[in-house]
């Protein structure tokens, strides 16, 4: 498995270790900079490594890149490519919110758990705190809420 040089890798490569050991399995770390992980992940030959991702959308259309087979090397990094996956995400694009785009994400989903091209191990939640006289407005360039924002300052009442 391809991991980092850091000491929070060499912690999770220890657990991961251990529990492995104890079902009878042997793992062989392979020690890297993430650059050099990546490089090796585009090439279509690294077997196994964690990674991080977050969504930029809050309706997930962007994370499908990562099962869309013409982004293998690219945001696919599993390279997988099945035509009926491939299909949806092609469905997807001009449809707008509604039941029939729901509809096509609940397949996504099946597909990916079916097929598990990557596994899912953390969800992160985030939350922004802004003072009563900032005020937040913008819409990602899907035209949905959550890519590009800009924010504006108002004076606070009794604040020159």
């Amino acid at each position: 498995m391809s991991t980092e040089p850091e000491q929070i890798y060499r912690q999770y490569n220890d657990l991961l270790r251990r529990g492995l050991e104890a079902v009878g399995l042997r793992i062989e770390f392979e020690i890297q900079q993430w650059p050099a992980h990546l490089k090796q992940a585009q090439a279509g030959s690294l077997q196994m490594w964690q990674l991080g991702l977050s969504a930029a959308d809050p309706d997930g259309q962007t994370g499908l890149q990562y099962l869309y087979g013409p982004q293998a090397g690219e945001q696919n990094l599993a390279r997988f490519r099945l035509a009926a996956m491939d299909r949806l995400y092609e469905q997807l694009q001009p449809i707008p919110d509604g039941p029939e785009r729901d509809r096509l994400f609940f397949e996504t989903k099946r597909i990916a758990a079916a097929y598990l091209p990557y596994r899912y191990m953390v969800h992160r939640i985030g939350n922004e705190l802004l003072h009563p006289w900032c005020r937040v407005t913008g819409a990602g360039s899907s035209g949905r809420p959550g890519g590009t924002w800009s924010m504006s300052i108002r004076p606070a009442m009794g604040r020159a």
